[in-house]
C-alpha cells in the first residue's frame, strides 16, 4: 500500500508542485541525451470493441466480418533497438492475431517521450512551455525503495485536443518520471494512458509497463481499444558525455542557495562542466545552458543534415509460427474469457494477412513522425 504524506500549502505561498516540476523540466532535455543506446524486448496486446455501428457503415462493415459483438485482438513481442539521437529498430519476432498484425507496432508508443516537448502533438507537463497550459498541485510523497516520489496533479488552463490531465509522478533528485496517469482527446476520441518507469542498473529510469485505453465515437459507431505495452531485458549504454552527478537548484525558490553557488564557482573560475564532474550544485537556467550547448555542439559534429527520424522495421519468417506455450509463457498476464472468445472466432482476412506478412523485408516507417492517430489504434498502419 502507498501512503502519501500530507502536505499544507499556505496562503500566499506557491505550491510545492511548481519547483518540483521546473527542476524536472529543466532536466527533461538531459534525459533525452543522456542514454547514447538500448535496446528490450517488448511484448504489445492490442484490443478492439465495436459497441454500436448505425446506418450504411454497419452493412458495410459486417460484409468485412465486423460486428458490434467481435472481439478484434492481437499480440506480438518485438526486439527494439534505439541509437542515439533518432534511430529505432524494430524486428517482430512473434505475432497472434485474429486481425490485421500491423496494428501491433509499438512505434507509435515505446518511442514516444514525454521528456520532449510534444508526444502525440499534445503539450507534455515538461514541456519548456507547461506553465502556460497547465496548473499544477502537490498531493503528497511516498517511498519506492529507497526513493522518494512526489504526486503532482496536472489540470488544463483551458480545455483541447492539446493538453493532457491527471497526474504525473517525479522522482526526487533524479527529476525523472516515476510514472503518469493521463488522459487526452483528440478528434473526440478519449486517450487514457498510464505508464511505470524503474530505475534500469540504477543508472536512467525507463518505462517497464504502458497501458493505453482508447475511446469515442467515429462515423457512427462506438468503441473502446486497449493496448497493453511491458517491455523487459534492457541493454543501455550511457552517453559517456552527459554521465554527471548533480544538485539541481530552483532560483525562483532557493535563491540563497543559487546565489552561494554562483557566487563560490565563479571565484574558484570553475566552468560548468568542471563543477558538474565535481558533482556539484547547478541552477534551473545553468542546466539549461549546458543541455543546449552540448546540443549546439552536437549538430555542429554532423556532417550529413540532421534526419528527424530514421525507423526500421522488420518481421522474422516465423513470427506467425510460435506455438501455445510460448505465449502461455511470454504474456505477463493471463487472456481474459473475452479475449480468448476473440482469438477463436474464424478470420479468413487473416490467413490472407499472413501469407502477406510471413517473410517481410525490411522496411521505413514513418509511425514515429505522426506519434498517435486514431485510426491507426482502430484498423492498424495501412501504409507500406
Amino acid at each position: 500500500m502507498v501512503v502519501l504524506q500530507n502536505v499544507i500549502v499556505r496562503a500566499g505561498k506557491e505550491d510545492p508542485a511548481y519547483t518540483i516540476m521546473r527542476k524536472a523540466i529543466a532536466k527533461a532535455k538531459y534525459h533525452t541525451q543522456q542514454i547514447d543506446a538500448y535496446s528490450a524486448k517488448v511484448y504489445i496486446k492490442g484490443k478492439a470493441n465495436y459497441w454500436t455501428i448505425r446506418g450504411w457503415l454497419r452493412k458495410a462493415l459486417e460484409k468485412e466480418g465486423i460486428t458490434k459483438d467481435r472481439v478484434f485482438i492481437s499480440e506480438s513481442v518485438s526486439e527494439i533497438k534505439y541509437t542515439r539521437p533518432n534511430k529505432f529498430e524494430e524486428k517482430v519476432i512473434a505475432v497472434y492475431t485474429n486481425g490485421d498484425s500491423k496494428n501491433t507496432s509499438p512505434n507509435s508508443y515505446i518511442f514516444g517521450s514525454f521528456y520532449q516537448p510534444e508526444i502525440a502533438e499534445t503539450v507534455s507537463p515538461l514541456s519548456p512551455k507547461s506553465f502556460s497550459y497547465y496548473r499544477f498541485e502537490y498531493l503528497g510523497s511516498f517511498h519506492d525503495r529507497e526513493y522518494e516520489i512526489s504526486k503532482i496533479k496536472v489540470t488544463p488552463r483551458s480545455r483541447g485536443d492539446n493538453v493532457f490531465e491527471g497526474v504525473i509522478y517525479i522522482v526526487e533528485d533524479w527529476w525523472s518520471i516515476h510514472s503518469l496517469d493521463l488522459i487526452a482527446t483528440k478528434m473526440g476520441i478519449n486517450f487514457h494512458i498510464n505508464q511505470l518507469y524503474t530505475p534500469i542498473e540504477d543508472k536512467a529510469w525507463l518505462p517497464v509497463s504502458q497501458q493505453f485505453k482508447v475511446d469515442g465515437k467515429v462515423f457512427g459507431f462506438e468503441f473502446e481499444g486497449q493496448y497493453l505495452a511491458t517491455m523487459k531485458d534492457y541493454s543501455i549504454t550511457l552517453n559517456p558525455d552527459l554521465q554527471l552527478e548533480m544538485t539541481v537548484i530552483d532560483e525562483k525558490v532557493e535563491k540563497e542557495e543559487a546565489k552561494k553557488v554562483e557566487q563560490s564557482f565563479s571565484e574558484k573560475g570553475q566552468d560548468l562542466q568542471e563543477r558538474l564532474k565535481e558533482g556539484k550544485e547547478v541552477t534551473r537556467k545553468e542546466l539549461k545552458q549546458l543541455i543546449k550547448e552540448y546540443e549546439k555542439e552536437e549538430t555542429n559534429k554532423q556532417e550529413a543534415p540532421e534526419i528527424i527520424s530514421e525507423t526500421n522495421y522488420s518481421i522474422d519468417s516465423l513470427a506467425y509460427k510460435k506455438d501455445s506455450t510460448y505465449w502461455v509463457e511470454i504474456r505477463p498476464t493471463p487472456l481474459t474469457h473475452e479475449e480468448q472468445r476473440g482469438y477463436h472466432l474464424d478470420d479468413s482476412l487473416t490467413q490472407v494477412q499472413r501469407k502477406k506478412d510471413e517473410g517481410d523485408t525490411l522496411r521505413n516507417s514513418s509511425k514515429s513522425k505522426k506519434g498517435f492517430q486514431p485510426w491507426d489504434i482502430l484498423i492498424g498502419d495501412t501504409a507500406g
